[in-house]
């Protein structure tokens, strides 16, 4: 009888194995999809136009641009702010407060002054409401020298 048992516990964990590797195949191909993509003409300036109120949009009209932004690649310029201790970088576009951050590796944020000018690709994980404004968290970001 245990015999007969040990069958289809080995056969559920065959399956469960190959299902949770079909997965992690999955998850990595529209990753490298992801970080292979072309950067977007998508600009800062466009985004915050949705939060200010100046595009005359309607409210189903915002949502619906701002549910198809997160996972756009894009490159932007601006200014380092603030690095802080947990390597999270806070860069200025507009020449007001920070408008953007995202994680380095260590090794990459000690290498930031305040005040540098930098040009970074990222990939768009999510915005977030600011008073009249928002503010733009990526991920997965590189700094072009």
């Amino acid at each position: 009888m245990k015999l007969r048992m040990r069958k289809p516990i080995v056969w559920l964990w065959i399956v469960g194995g190959g299902l949770l590797a079909l997965a992690a195949l999955w998850h990595l191909t529209h990753r490298l999809r992801e970080l292979d993509a072309p950067v977007s003409p998508l600009s800062y300036a466009e985004i915050e136009a949705v939060f200010d109120g100046s595009r005359d949009l309607t409210r189903a009209q915002e949502q619906e641009f701002l549910d198809g932004i997160p996972g756009k690649k894009v490159r932007w310029t601006g200014v380092v702010d603030e690095v802080s201790e947990e390597n999270v970088v806070f860069v200025d576009l507009d020449g007001m407060l920070y408008d953007v951050r995202f994680p380095l590796p260590r090794a990459e944020a000690v290498r930031l002054n305040r005040g540098q000018e930098i040009t970074f690709v990222g990939l768009i994980d999510q915005v977030e409401e600011y008073f009249w404004s928002c503010r733009v968290v990526l991920r997965d970001v590189t700094i072009e020298h």
